[in-house]
């Protein structure tokens, strides 16, 4: 693992320093295992934002891409926010990787849910 990253205990901290344990161990297992997966697909990505742990999901979230990354891991996105919002939700160091390590598909404007499709 590369220097910047943050080991995911740190990432986390905060969570042990509010008595959170079992969600701070429940959280750290499940990056371990994303970590790990042959090929990972993230869907609805932009809904895990909000609430007093943001900054803590937006490094965790930043790691796992950039970990699967350097272990030449695929890694599939899916999202209904966008691009040029992200910069602004997840910051520029994240957007601008975004557009580094993915290959960008957009599938146009229509809800496909509502029958617009």
């Amino acid at each position: 693992m590369s220097d910047w990253q943050d080991d995911t205990h740190t990432t986390y901290r905060p969570l042990l320093d509010n008595e959170a344990t079992e969600d701070y161990i429940e959280a750290r297992d499940r990056l371990r295992k994303a970590r790990r997966q042959r090929l990972l697909l993230l869907d609805d990505t932009g809904k895990e934002y909000g609430g007093s742990d943001k900054k803590h999901i937006e490094t965790a979230f930043e790691n796992l891409l950039r970990s699967r990354y350097d272990d030449t891991n695929p890694t599939f996105l899916t999202t209904n926010v966008p691009l040029m919002s992200w910069a602004k939700i997840y910051g520029e160091s994240l957007f601008s990787f975004v557009h580094e390590a993915f290959e960008i598909i957009g599938l146009g404007r229509q809800d496909w849910r509502r029958g617009e499709g």
